[in-house]
């Protein structure tokens, strides 16, 4: 978030990483129908143009920080994409985010989509949202991570490396989750484990779906 347009947070990553993003969630996306649930949706930046990306699904974007939430709905206004729904509070830690009313509302939830979240957060929002995923999602629905991990125990580069080495730094709670723990994770709330997708910059697409 190096630079801001009054509410709107500009990503400094979105000209690099949007594309390839787009086009690999293509052939997950296309051919859904009802809502698609962005957790931790940040700037906003993305969320509005997935959402133009993808005009036959409703979009909805949360966030539990009352800036991005303004910047998610700045957002919004200017891409203007008719399928995006207003930004919602959410708190990916708690046990009980399905039932809070945006989400309630939102049925049926064809996918949720987490954007750069998981090494920035504590390890409970990494269970709260494979818990609340369960109870959102039908069989054979996505749980769609995208962002750096490690692939059971290798930081995939050094450039990775060092990211985790600074995030953990900076908060010993963060870091880049492993494959493996979340592979554990997956098959203790009824996910099959991931279909690992290659992505640039040494990020991944994590697929998991409900059983």
């Amino acid at each position: 978030m190096a630079d801001a347009r009054g509410d709107q947070l500009v990503s400094p990553s979105f000209a690099r990483n949007f594309e390839p993003i787009r086009d690999m969630l293509m052939p997950l996306l296309g051919g859904l129908t009802g809502t698609v649930l962005e957790i931790a949706a940040g700037t906003g930046h993305h969320a509005a143009h997935l959402a133009a990306a993808f005009p036959h699904i409703e979009w909805l974007p949360t966030d539990i920080d009352p800036r991005h939430l303004a910047s998610i709905e700045a957002w919004r206004n200017h891409v203007a994409a008719p399928n995006q729904r207003d930004a919602a509070l959410l708190d990916a830690a708690s046990d009980d985010w399905p039932s809070q009313a945006a989400v309630t509302d939102a049925q049926p939830i064809s996918a949720i989509y987490a954007q750069n979240v998981l090494h920035i957060a504590p390890w409970a929002v990494s269970v709260g949202l494979f818990g609340g995923a369960a109870k959102c999602l039908g069989a054979g629905a996505p749980l769609i991570v995208y962002g750096p991990f490690s692939v059971a125990g290798d930081m995939i580069g050094d450039g990775n490396r060092r990211f985790d080495t600074a995030l953990r730094a900076e908060n010993p709670l963060w870091g880049l989750r492993d494959t493996v723990d979340l592979d554990k994770l997956a098959t203790q709330t009824g996910f099959s484990p991931a279909e690992q997708i290659a992505m640039p910059s040494n990020n991944q697409i994590l697929v998991f779906r409900r059983s």
